[in-house]
């Protein structure tokens, strides 16, 4: 064989096996700090992205699961952005399932049950106030009026023990003006409860019925009396000496 030819041969195959070490010397680079390189292993790219698949789909069906629970009861959001602000039904949308649907009416027909019995407690509650305060009124003006009936008779009473009152003094034993005094004895008079004469000296001289009847029969008895003759059988006729009421 041609010397030149097995050198070109000797040449190519030295060629080929310096470009196969460095291409193994370029393949393996050591790892900074002089650790030793890791060799990868097959197919090591396609098991992490089996395994974010798999934590993809885990996802996934953690998201249908609160979609179904969230289903199942409503929160209280969607309820709420399912009613006005003054928590008036508002239209449902067309693409909500049935059966939340059914749940968020369901909900609304409670709350305006509640509203109406809350409604009915208040008016309720405001009737017997109104019938309570009625009442007291009732019994203040019952109570005001017996007080009244009782001062009345008091006032009867201390005239009719007296005999004689001064009209003044009697103003103030009953905390009256004495004008009103006089006007009480007046309308006792005119209603028959009182019987007398008040005189220019500023007295009521009580006389009582029986009194009366004797001054009529005295007069009748004599046919014809003088005021003197009147006045000088007075004493014995009347007694204007304060007298104990009869119990």
């Amino acid at each position: 064989m041609d010397p030149f030819i097995i050198a070109a041969i000797l040449s190519a195959i030295v060629i080929i096996v310096l470009s196969v070490a460095f291409l193994r010397v370029v393949k393996v680079k050591p790892q900074p700090g002089g650790a030793r390189p890791v060799p990868q292993r097959e197919g090591g790219p396609g098991r992490v992205q089996a395994v974010r698949n798999q934590r993809a789909r885990m996802r996934a069906n953690a998201a249908r699961n609160q979609a179904a629970l969230e289903e199942d009861e409503p929160a209280v959001a969607d309820e709420e952005h399912d009613e006005g602000q003054d928590g008036q039904r508002v239209d449902f949308d067309d693409k909500m399932g049935a059966k939340k649907r059914a749940k968020l009416e369901a909900k609304l027909e409670k709350k305006k049950a509640r509203e109406a019995e809350e409604q009915m407690r208040e008016i309720k509650k405001k009737k017997n106030e109104e019938l309570e305060e009625e009442r007291k009124k009732i019994e203040e003006k019952q109570e005001e009026e017996q007080e009244r009936e009782s001062l009345l008779k008091d006032f009867v009473d201390h005239i009719k023990s007296q005999k004689v009152v001064l009209l003044e003094d009697l103003a103030a034993h009953f905390r009256l003006k004495t004008q009103a005094a006089i006007d009480r004895i007046t309308d006792l008079q005119a209603s028959g409860e009182l019987t007398g004469v008040i005189d220019d000296r500023g007295k009521f001289i009580y006389i009582s019925q029986k009194e009366l009847e004797d001054v009529a029969k005295f007069i009748k008895q004599r046919g014809r009396v003088s005021i003197t003759e009147l006045a000088e059988s007075s004493n014995d006729l009347i007694n204007l000496n304060p007298v104990p009421l009869s119990t």
